[in-house]
């Protein structure tokens, strides 16, 4: 409340909820570390970078593994028929075929 242009409470760190005493037996630095946890820090400072290494030496690995999810069978090929004899021209083969004779050829 205030009186004569003064409040009545006592002024508490906002950084730090715990009361007044724990304010005053406390660090700066210690209220604000409250209730962290150290071992959630030292598993991402330390298991992240391994994790990084092991996926990096065994990448290949992982993605022959997984190849499977995302890749599909290759189409069959189109059998075509072979057809030869020496006595036949290259335009008779050409349109047993379906194709027809090349005037000059590739190079």
């Amino acid at each position: 409340m205030e009186v004569s242009g003064y409040y009545n409470y006592k002024k508490t760190d906002s950084i730090c909820k715990h009361g007044s005493k724990a304010v005053l037996s406390m660090s700066r630095l210690k209220c604000a570390l409250w209730g962290f946890d150290l071992r959630a820090l030292l598993i991402v400072l330390i298991g992240l970078p391994i994790l990084i290494f092991v996926i990096y030496v065994h990448g290949q690995k992982i993605t022959y593994f997984l190849r499977p999810i995302w890749e599909k069978p290759p189409k069959p090929f189109m059998v075509l028929p072979h057809y030869y004899n020496e006595n036949v021209s290259m335009a008779n083969l050409c349109k047993l075929h379906g194709w027809k004779v090349m005037e000059t050829p590739l190079l």
